[in-house]
């Protein structure tokens, strides 16, 4: 699986269309990204995480947030939450001797009932309904969501990983992570996040305001 290019449109702090090309170049196949803390270096890890994996992409910002509030918080703050935000992927992938092209195309908007997602798949420069409807499936085929992470990482996460102290923390998570084991930690949280706003909806409506 090579990456050629990345979309953002509305995501996160790249106002309006963001395109990134990163293919890699004949006899320079690094591509470096740089700037300062807070300029939107992670956001384009967390926008191609987001466009493989949607409700199971590994966000930076995320949080506790669920994926609806997740999505409407990544709208660009200066434009309409109606008008929404978008992220494109573009990948090549050599499959039984035959390099086949993925465009994965993730929009949302914010309708005032909800947030409304689509994903369409262009599979060699033509649109795959079948592949669109159960992409979480066939994205498991390239690189599943759960190990993301080992692939999908900045300099810093590079930095943990040579320091001697650190490192055998990081390869732990990492290993756990492969095994399935962190899936109880994870639950567990999950399951707090809910006791919150189950006990939250207990209260009263003067409560709630309160709360907010």
């Amino acid at each position: 699986m090579t990456i050629d290019e990345l979309v953002l449109h509305n995501f996160s702090l790249y106002r309006g269309r963001q395109e990134i090309v990163l293919t890699p170049r004949s006899g320079k196949p690094v591509i470096l990204i740089g700037g300062l803390n807070g300029t939107g270096k992670t956001t384009i890890l967390d926008a191609l995480q987001l466009a493989l994996y949607g409700k199971l992409a590994r966000c930076s910002t995320r949080g506790t947030l669920s994926y609806d509030e997740f999505l409407r918080h990544c709208i660009n703050r200066k434009v309409s939450p109606s008008e929404g935000a978008a992220v494109e992927l573009q990948f090549h992938h050599v499959s039984a001797g035959v390099d086949h092209t993925y465009r994965v195309h993730r929009s949302w908007s914010f309708t005032g009932k909800g947030v409304k997602e689509r994903v369409e798949v262009i599979v060699d420069g033509r649109l795959d309904p079948v592949i669109s409807q159960t992409w979480n499936e066939h994205v498991e085929e390239f690189i599943p969501a759960r190990i993301s992470h080992l692939f999908f990482f900045d300099g810093e996460k590079i930095e943990s990983l040579a320091d001697y102290e650190s490192s055998a923390e990081v390869l732990t998570t990492a290993i756990h992570s492969v095994l399935g084991l962190d899936l109880v930690d994870r639950l567990a949280s999950d399951l707090l996040v809910l006791e919150r706003r189950k006990r939250v909806a207990l209260k009263s409506s003067t409560e709630q305001a309160d709360i907010k």
